[in-house]
C-alpha cells in the first residue's frame, strides 16, 4: 500500500491524472464466483486454502450451504497434514511449519534471545565498561574505560562519561568488599546502577557490557 501510494504521488507531481478510486479489486473471488466454481467442479471433499482464517471459515460455510457434508469439509492451517484415501479425507498429526530465519550462513538457528539483543542494540545502543581488578585485593587499578555506541551524540558523550565514571566508582566499592571475586556478581553490581541512570537520564535502557581484567 505504501509503495502504491508513493507511485501515485510521484505521478501526480509530474502532472499525471491518476484514476485509482473504485477500480481496485482484491484479487479474491466473489461469493457468486465461488458458487459457480463449486457447481462446476462438484468436488466430494473441500479444504479452503487461501486467505485469512475468517475467510477460510466463510468459504467452508459456503460449501456446506451448497450441500457438501460436514465430514467432507476440513479447516486447516499451516503445518496440518491431511490424508486423502479412497475418497475420504482424514486429519493426521501436525508438523512444524512457518517462517524460517536465514541469518548469514545459519538457517533457523537464531534464538529469540539473539534477536531480542539485536533489537535492544538497535533501539538503545551499547555501553562497554572495562575495569582492571587486582586478583589479590579486589582493588580497582586505574580509572574504568568507557566506550559507547549508538547511545548519545558525540558532543554529549564527554559529559555523560564523567557521570558514568562517578557511578562506576561508587559501584566498584561494593566489588572491593567481596570476600572472593565473582565475575557474574561483579557484572551485576556494575550493570544495575548504569541502566537505572540511563532510564532516568534519557529514558532508554542500553546493553551494558562490563569487562574485567584480573591482574
Amino acid at each position: 500500500e505504501f509503495m502504491v501510494n508513493r507511485i501515485i504521488n510521484n505521478l501526480s507531481k509530474k502532472g499525471a491524472i491518476v484514476i485509482h478510486e473504485d477500480v481496485h479489486a482484491s484479487g479474491h473471488a466473489c461469493r457468486e464466483e465461488l458458487k459457480t466454481m463449486h457447481s462446476l467442479v462438484k468436488a466430494k471433499n473441500f479444504i479452503p486454502v487461501h486467505g485469512e482464517y475468517r475467510h477460510l471459515l466463510r468459504h467452508s460455510e459456503l460449501a456446506k450451504s451448497l450441500g457438501m457434508r460436514d465430514e467432507n469439509v476440513m479447516m486447516v492451517e499451516n503445518g496440518a497434514q491431511i490424508s486423502l484415501r479412497n475418497g475420504q479425507i482424514t486429519r493426521l498429526e501436525d508438523v512444524k511449519a512457518g517462517e524460517v530465519l536465514i541469518d548469514g550462513f545459519g538457517i533457523g538457528d537464531a534464538t529469540s534471545v539473539v534477536l531480542r539483543d539485536r533489537a535492544q542494540l538497535a533501539e538503545d545502543g551499547i555501553l562497554i565498561a572495562t575495569v582492571a581488578i587486582s586478583k589479590s585485593t579486589n582493588e580497582v587499578l586505574g580509572s574504568p574505560v568507557i566506550l559507547t555506541r549508538g547511545l548519545v551524540y558525540q558532543d554529549e558523550a564527554e559529559k555523560l562519561n564523567a557521570e558514568i565514571q562517578r557511578i562506576l566508582v561508587d559501584a566498584l566499592k561494593n566489588i572491593k568488599e567481596m570476600p572472593k571475586f565473582d565475575i557474574d556478581e561483579a557484572k551485576m553490581i556494575l550493570r544495575r546502577p548504569i541502566r537505572n541512570f540511563f532510564v532516568k537520564k534519557i529514558g532508554r535502557s542500553p546493553v551494558v557490557l562490563p569487562v574485567f581484567h584480573l591482574i
